[in-house]
C-alpha cells in the first residue's frame, strides 16, 4: 500500500491479487472496506475502493478535511477484502502525515511506489528493483544463503549496495 499526495488531499493503492499470485481484475468495489484512524484513533474515515484501470490496481481517496481537522500525526489504514482467495498488498500500514513538511511524505510515498510499481528482477546472486517505467535501477541488493554464500535461490539474507 502506498499513498500519493491529490490536490484534496491523499490518493491511496493497493495491489490486489489471489491465493496463486494472479492480480485480480474487476472486483466490486463492495470487496473492499478501507478504513483510516485519525492519530488519536477516536475517528474513522470511509472511503470507496475502486479499481484504478491498472489490472490489480486499486485506489481510494482520503478528503484533506480528513487530515486538516486532526492535523499531522500517524494514521492508520486498513483495507479488508471480503473476496474467498484474494490478498491484498499490505493489509494494515500507518502514513505519517506533516502538514509542515508535505514534501518530504510525498518524496518519500512516490520512493515506495516507483520500487512497488517497477519491475523486479534477480540475476547474478542480485535482487534489482527499478522505477516505474521498468528501466531506471531504482536500488540493488546482494543475496546471500544461510551459511553467507552469494545465491540466486533458497534466499536468507540480502545487503544493500
Amino acid at each position: 500500500m502506498w499513498f500519493t499526495k491529490t490536490e484534496d488531499g491523499f490518493r491511496g493503492w493497493i495491489v490486489v491479487g489471489n491465493d496463486t499470485g494472479t492480480l485480480e481484475t474487476n472486483l466490486s468495489s463492495g470487496s473492499f472496506v478501507a478504513t483510516v484512524r485519525d492519530p488519536d484513533d477516536t475517528e474513522s474515515y470511509t472511503p470507496t475502493v475502486v479499481e484504478s484501470g491498472k489490472p490489480g490496481l486499486y485506489r481510494f481517496d482520503i478528503s484533506s478535511s480528513f487530515f486538516e481537522a486532526h492535523g499531522p500525526g500517524g494514521y492508520g489504514c486498513v483495507v479488508e477484502v471480503s473476496e474467498p482467495g484474494v490478498v491484498a498488498d499490505v493489509i494494515s500500514h500507518v502514513v505519517m502525515v506533516s502538514l509542515n513538511d508535505i514534501d518530504t511524505v510525498y518524496d518519500n510515498i512516490e520512493y515506495v511506489r516507483q520500487a512497488t510499481c517497477g519491475r523486479w528482477k534477480i540475476e547474478d546472486n542480485k535482487m534489482k528493483f527499478y522505477k516505474e517505467d521498468n528501466v531506471t535501477l531504482l536500488m540493488e541488493f546482494d543475496l546471500y544463503d544461510q551459511s553467507g554464500n552469494p545465491t540466486m535461490q533458497n534466499v536468507f539474507d540480502r545487503t544493500r549496495l
